[in-house]
């Protein structure tokens, strides 16, 4: 498995020792920002900058999935599903469940995975916080999947290899370590897993992880 450099517990032992309060993104807003083109890319890092917390359009449908996993006859995800003020928020992502509840919902093995780790690529000046929502167990291999809900930017093969190999990195040394990452895309119905990354992987992450770094300080 392709490994990268960088002392990244050093990276955030440093940072937390010197009061630094690094700039976050979700892993599935991260990858979001590397599909997009230039100007894609700044106009969604000025608004992670205007806006401390931002604002998760598809918190719902992570939240109603994660209930869902827990147990399937609460009627918590429908209550959560409509939450949303906005018609095409509610929309969106209870489409994303249901799509979601047709994939995976009858799995027995369907278990919601709490384990939330940082991430920091080598060289950045930001963190990425990772949340694979929920597992499957098929022939005695464990799947862990970080779900996305997004309609665009489209996600391609080689930036769902960037994520599956984030997870890898930061879930060394867990409990996580001996599952299999996989990144699901609701929108198609297409799951990619760590098989699909090579050795362009970490280069690929490390100058996207570089650009963005060179833009939270520009901007």
């Amino acid at each position: 498995m392709f490994q990268l450099t960088s002392p990244v517990l050093l990276c955030e032992i440093t940072a937390s020792f010197m009061g630094i309060a690094m700039d976050r993104f979700s892993l599935q807003t991260f990858v979001k920002i590397c599909l997009m083109d230039t100007g894609g890319r700044i106009a969604e890092i000025q608004r992670k900058l205007e806006s401390a917390s931002g604002y998760d359009f598809y918190n719902s449908f992570y939240r109603a999935t994660r209930a869902y996993c827990e147990d399937k006859a609460s009627d918590e995800p429908s209550v959560i599903l409509e939450a949303p003020v906005k018609d095409t928020e509610r929309k969106y992502n209870k489409d994303a469940f249901e799509a979601f509840k047709e994939k995976f919902g009858s799995s027995k093995s369907l278990v919601s995975i709490k384990r939330q780790k940082l991430y920091v690529p080598e060289g950045a000046n930001f963190e990425i916080s990772i949340d694979p929502l929920f597992g499957v167990e098929k022939a005695s291999v464990k799947y862990a999947y970080l779900p996305r809900a997004m309609q665009k930017p489209e996600l391609t093969q080689r930036y769902a290899a960037v994520a599956c190999f984030i997870m890898r990195q930061a879930y060394k040394g867990t409990n996580l370590s001996n599952w299999q990452f996989n990144t699901y895309d609701f929108t198609k119905g297409k799951s990619y897993s760590e098989n699909m990354i090579n050795d362009k992987t970490p280069k690929i992450l490390l100058s996207d992880a570089r650009t963005i770094s060179t833009l939270l300080v520009d901007l």
